[in-house]
């Protein structure tokens, strides 16, 4: 048995003839995450800072990581 994964969720994802496990990350969060980091480095281009922006992903489990039945 062979397992497969994606990442970024892809419409094309769930489309095919064995619809792709994917990592879904929401791209909107990022770029919210983002343009908030750029705009206090805009604010403050002498100081120092260090932030961490967390997006947290989700699994969207389909065909290709499905365990299949077993046969007798």
């Amino acid at each position: 048995m062979l397992a497969v994964t994606g990442y970024d969720n892809i419409s094309l994802s769930s489309l095919g003839r064995i619809s792709l496990t994917s990592v879904d990350s929401d791209s909107q969060d990022l770029g919210r995450g983002s343009a908030r980091l750029l705009l206090h480095l805009m604010r403050n281009p002498e100081g120092k800072f260090a932030r961490q922006i967390k997006i947290l992903p989700r699994l969207i489990v389909r065909a290709s990581s499905e365990v299949p039945p077993r046969s007798l």
